[in-house]
């Protein structure tokens, strides 16, 4: 059965959203996500507040396959990590209440700079069985990087056609082509070569975006799907059939 939630309590954008000043967060060098404070710098997005949801849907998952199996260690991906805020938070939240073994986890993003942002993070959280690679999506293969439980994506869905909009952020974190769909195009073909059957694909995607993300990823099967507090489809789980 398909489920669609929607958010009750609203979740406060960023102040930085639409702005051409320097965002605060990259000012104090740090911001803060799902009660935990990472650090942040030019080379990474900042995280959003609303990406919470991934997190909260992703521990929802792998709380009950931990139940089913706790000496499995449920393996958990994270493409386009940047900041590693998302994996991070998941795995610390995972490990304070079922134990460090309960899941290990791989950050990936094309790059390099935001791989370090990502490992200085992890080292502040004192996050344990977690990697960084820096790695394009495109080139993902089980031989590469093996199989995996669960696969996280907040991949970019903003078309460049607000110049001024985000400039102080990365732009390959932000932009794509394809009218925001490029990525999950290929998130469609990687995906099926490292997940597990049965594994779950977590996804945030952009407003208006729902029917046609559900029409390029037909291949799977539809969980759930989250509306942010004004209705609009924003987060989608599915599974490897």
């Amino acid at each position: 059965m398909t489920m669609t939630t929607t958010l009750s309590n609203p979740i406060n954008e960023p102040t930085l959203d639409n702005i051409v000043e320097r965002p605060l967060a990259y000012i104090k060098g740090e911001a803060e996500f799902c009660g935990l404070t990472f650090k942040v710098s030019e080379k990474c997005l900042i995280p959003r507040e609303r990406s919470k949801v991934l997190v909260h849907a992703a521990e929802e998952i792998l709380l009950e396959e931990i139940k089913k199996d706790t000496t499995k260690s449920q393996r958990v991906l994270d493409i386009g990590t940047g900041s590693g805020n998302l994996l991070l938070a998941l795995m610390h939240r995972l490990q304070s209440t079922c134990g460090s073994n309960s899941v290990k986890g791989l950050g990936i993003d094309i790059s390099q700079d935001a791989i370090d942002v990502a490992r200085e993070n992890q080292a502040w959280l004192h996050v344990v069985n977690a990697e960084f690679l820096a790695c394009d999506m495109a080139l993902l293969n089980s031989n590469h990087v093996g199989m995996f439980d669960l696969v996280l994506a907040n991949p970019p869905y903003t078309i460049n056609s607000q110049p001024d909009t985000h400039l102080h952020e990365p732009a390959v974190a932000m932009f794509t082509g394809d009218e925001g769909f490029e990525c999950y195009g290929i998130i469609n073909t990687v995906a099926p070569k490292i997940m597990h059957p049965h594994a779950k694909l977590v996804i945030e995607l952009g407003r208006g975006m729902m029917d046609r993300i559900k029409a390029i990823m037909a291949q799977f099967k539809v969980v759930a799907t989250y509306q942010d507090q004004e209705g609009y489809d924003r987060w989608l789980v599915l599974e490897q059939l």
